[in-house]
């Protein structure tokens, strides 16, 4: 008896491997194969170019996992075995290649819609998982004999996802620059900023500030992968040079980033993409096996949070909603003070007081009589509203003078 171990990687999701090594009618990719013929729902028959003819059991079928039949003709007989292992996340320094590649090809989806006639295509890849998704989107661009170009500085980390998704690009043919563009080379439809990911502290090191400049110097529609390069996706503060995007295409949720500070001024468009993940099961939160892993999950929209909004009963007391102290709005500030306590009825608290200036009180409660006032020079009154208050925000329209240091 010969027994023969055979190990493969393939860059792409079980699901896509699983389909298409199962699929026995489907064997154009099979050089060797003329036709197959299905016998039943566990038999069928190969017929190889040579006229061999080939029978098979199938006798394990697990979805995803593994497949085992009997094969048999004129020359041998025996078993086969193939066992489908998904990577895990853990494996791969907290990253999962099945995610870059629903990544790419919902980078690719983003493309087509909202630029339905693109012709030519320029992706700059990076060198961290931020690049890998760009070569699949370079892959996908490939082999739809889509016009395209691709521009990296540097090699991939080895052994790294992105690493595999620039082997795939290359096996299928592909071709990776090293330098800019000439300035005669002329103007893509679109362009793919896949340079730096989330992981951006600082400005841009040279040469990389060469490369965003010359990608907001083109006419081009650019396409951001998860964030603009440039861009700290937790403060949305921008450094330095950052690419100015008309499209950000978010994987898994929402960076915080991407909604603040600088960061409004250089996304564009922003839409998320799932991935075909549930992200909503974490409720902010992974838990990755020893470690527990905090995520920046936004919600978009009322729909998005309804569930996790505690229920009011019918006969619940304002009382038992959430008490709000607010103390702010100086002489000539109290509209801050108002929107301030406004927000917080909205947000669904029970009662609301204002401390405020004085002057402020008769316009705070005819526009908004659900809210109470006291005055914040009343020392008093103040002290008692804080032991009240379950929350308290100071500093809307306070003012900097000594009185609101004071207070």
């Amino acid at each position: 008896m010969i027994t023969s171990q055979i190990q493969a990687t393939l860059p792409y999701n079980i699901k896509t491997v699983w389909t298409t090594v199962t699929d026995i009618k489907n064997y154009h990719w099979r050089s060797d194969l003329s036709h197959t013929e299905v016998l039943n729902k566990y038999q069928f028959t190969e017929y190889s170019k040579n006229g061999t003819r080939t029978h098979f059991t199938t006798t394990v079928f697990k979805p995803y996992s593994c497949w085992e039949f009997t094969l048999e003709n004129s020359s041998i007989s025996g078993r086969w075995r193939g066992i489908f292992v998904r990577f895990h996340a853990k494996e791969h320094d907290g990253h999962c290649f099945d995610l870059m590649e629903e990544a790419g090809k919902s980078v690719f989806n983003n493309i087509k819609s909202h630029c339905p006639d693109f012709h030519d295509v320029w992706v700059f890849a990076g060198s961290g998982n931020n690049g890998g998704d760009g070569y699949i989107v370079a892959a996908l661009l490939l082999d739809a004999g889509i016009s395209h170009r691709v521009f990296a500085l540097n090699k991939p980390h080895p052994g790294s996802e992105a690493a595999t998704a620039c082997e795939y690009f290359l096996s299928l043919g592909g071709k990776i620059e090293h330098a800019l563009p000439e300035i005669n080379d002329g103007c893509p439809d679109v362009i793919v900023d896949a340079l730096l990911g989330t992981g951006i502290k600082s400005a841009p090191r040279a040469p990389i500030d060469e490369w965003i400049l010359f990608i907001n110097r083109t006419r081009a529609y650019t396409v951001a992968v998860d964030v603009p390069s440039g861009v700290n996706a937790d403060t949305g503060t921008v450094e330095g040079d950052c690419v100015k995007a008309d499209l950000t295409v978010c994987m898994l949720a929402l960076k915080p980033g991407l909604l603040t500070g600088d960061a409004v001024d250089y996304t564009g468009e922003v839409t998320v993409e799932s991935l075909g993940v549930d992200v909503s099961v974490f409720h902010g939160k992974l838990t990755d096996l020893d470690e527990e892993i905090h995520l920046p999950l936004l919600r978009r929209s009322y729909e998005d949070i309804i569930d996790d909004l505690p229920h009011r009963e019918k006969t619940a007391n304002k009382g038992d909603c959430g008490k709000v102290l607010i103390i702010g709005g100086a002489k000539g500030m109290g509209g801050a003070a108002r929107i301030c306590a406004q927000g917080a009825l909205r947000a669904g608290a029970g009662l609301v007081k204002v401390a405020t200036d004085s002057v402020n009180i008769n316009a705070l409660n005819a526009g908004l009589p659900e809210a109470m006032t006291i005055d914040f020079n009343d020392e008093e009154a103040l002290s008692k509203a804080l032991s009240w208050a379950d929350v308290t925000a100071i500093g809307p329209g306070l003012s900097q003078n000594e009185k609101a240091r004071k207070t």
